[in-house]
Parts: structure tokens; C-alpha cells; sequence
């Protein structure tokens, strides 16, 4: 979204450094997860926002490191306040947290959107870590 960091640098680093790279799509009112390549295909889905139009990737985010994850704003619990949707909570409720073997989940924010404590519902996903342009700051 407009407002929110970019990620194409970083992005086309973790292509650049030869990890595969997975970008959410809109399926179905659902998030899939298509490989994302420098200079790709991409078109803007159901939201504006531009997807990549590539096959989805059936392995899901089954097997990766590390799930980025947009947000208005995260607390220093790591509560993440999406654009209400629950695209993201919901594309989590079934991928491990990291304590359990998964990925570490970790929340893109700008560093003044990093708060003492947000509002959360049960069902929210969590992140480990947030990354703002000062760095990676993992959360307890």
C-alpha cells in the first residue's frame, strides 16, 4: 500500500542471493503464494495492489524461513494491526509460529508505527520481529 515500506530491494536481494522468494496474491478471497522474480509479471489485484500472475506455489508457505508481514502498526508484544481484512491472520492460523518449528514471522512497519500496546483478538497472528529502516528488532 501506498503508506506503507517498500519491499521490491529487498525482495530482489533475497532473489539476487538465490532464496526463493513467495508473494501473497488474492485467490478466491483467500492469500496464495506465487514466486516473485526481478522484473516479473505483476498486475494489480482485487485491492489495486500489484500480484504477480505467475502459477501459485502449491507447497504453500509450507517450508520458508521467514514471512514478511504488512502492518499499520505492531506493539512491542508483537500484536500486528493489519487493514482489517484478515488475510494474514487467516493465511497463519494453520503455518506453525516459530516456537513450534515455523517461520519467524516478522512485521514491516515504518519505526514510528512500533507502539507499547495495540487492541488484539485471539485469532490475530502474532510477529517475532519487526523490521523498520533502523533494522530488525525481535520482539520477547
Amino acid at each position: 500500500m501506498p503508506a506503507e515500506p517498500g519491499t521490491g530491494p529487498s525482495l530482489a536481494a533475497l532473489t539476487a542471493a538465490g532464496h526463493r522468494v513467495l508473494v501473497p496474491r488474492i485467490d478466491a478471497g483467500t492469500l496464495a503464494w506465487a514466486s516473485w522474480e526481478v522484473g516479473g509479471r505483476l498486475a494489480p489485484g482485487p485491492f489495486g495492489i500489484l500480484e504477480p500472475t505467475g502459477p501459485v506455489d502449491p507447497r504453500g508457505l509450507a517450508g520458508v524461513d521467514v514471512v514478511l508481514l504488512p502492518a499499520l502498526a505492531v506493539d512491542t508484544a508483537g500484536h500486528r494491526l493489519g487493514q482489517g481484512g484478515g488475510y494474514y491472520d487467516r493465511a497463519l492460523a494453520h503455518v506453525p509460529t516459530l516456537a513450534d518449528g515455523g517461520p519467524q514471522r516478522v512485521a514491516v512497519v515504518f519505526a514510528d508505527e512500533v507502539l507499547d500496546a495495540l487492541p488484539h483478538e485471539p485469532h490475530d497472528a502474532t510477529v517475532d520481529a519487526v523490521l523498520t529502516e533502523s533494522g530488525l528488532v525481535p520482539l520477547p
